[in-house]
């Protein structure tokens, strides 16, 4: 029933992307690399506490984007439902030299169903966000978005786990980027494997897709991820 319901809503954005994308310019293009570490602590059989750190590089890898961190507090709802509450701290940087400090907040559902040696998760993220809030009447406006995550992952190995995921994001009244209200606007699609050195440690590279389309001025990156994992 799971896995029923994972396809029937992956397969509407997917067409949700295809007949929204030609709506968009020309991307501009850019290459990234992500850097993230995480730090997680189990408290009990149902809850969990973690960290993470990210650091983004982009304009062909050659100079800081963005830094953030997140701090999270995670539930064990059943055997394959797992829902988080996450604080993220933003510091990005602009293109005038200065720096934009945001605040984000969001929950996590997310859902996993093992089929065989596959492991299927759908993922659905709510967030919203501020940014320089003290800074005008314009940082109080509340960035509302709906990020709904598909991941297909393969379990028959020992320590890889060889993965492949897309995201789509969902855009509500924002008046920041108005043209884009009530639709989707960006998609990531991901290829990737973590390596579970032991059962604390973890590896992870990816390479990811990012497009934007129904904006003005729409951006295509390429992503190349690096994260290291820690669980105490």
């Amino acid at each position: 029933m799971i896995k029923s319901a994972i396809l029937k809503v992956s397969a509407l954005a997917l067409l949700i992307t295809v007949t929204t994308y030609s709506k968009a310019n020309e991307p501009r293009r850019d290459l990234w690399q992500w850097n993230t570490f995480s730090l997680d602590k189990k408290l009990n059989d149902k809850w969990s506490i973690g960290m993470d750190e990210e650091i983004r590089l982009y304009h062909n890898i050659s100079q800081l984007n963005l830094c953030y961190t997140n701090v999270a507090i995670s539930y064990k709802a059943a055997s394959f439902l797992k829902v988080s509450l996450v604080y993220r701290s933003i510091q990005k940087k602009q293109a005038d030299g200065t720096v934009s400090f945001r605040h984000r907040a969001y929950t996590d559902w997310a859902f996993k169903k093992k089929a065989n040696t596959f492991i299927i998760g759908y993922r659905a993220r709510f967030q919203a966000q501020v940014r320089d809030y003290n800074s005008s009447p314009d940082g109080q406006i509340l960035e509302k978005y709906w990020r709904s995550k598909f991941e297909l992952r393969y379990d028959g190995f020992k320590a890889i786990q060889p993965y492949i995921s897309a995201e789509f994001r969902y855009q509500f009244r924002n008046n920041r980027l108005t043209e884009a209200n009530y639709m989707f606007n960006r998609g990531r699609y991901a290829i990737g494997f973590d390596y579970n050195i032991n059962k604390h440690n973890t590896l992870g590279v990816y390479y990811m897709l990012q497009k934007e389309f129904n904006i003005n001025a729409p951006e295509s990156d390429s992503v190349i991820g690096l994260s290291y994992s820690l669980s105490l």
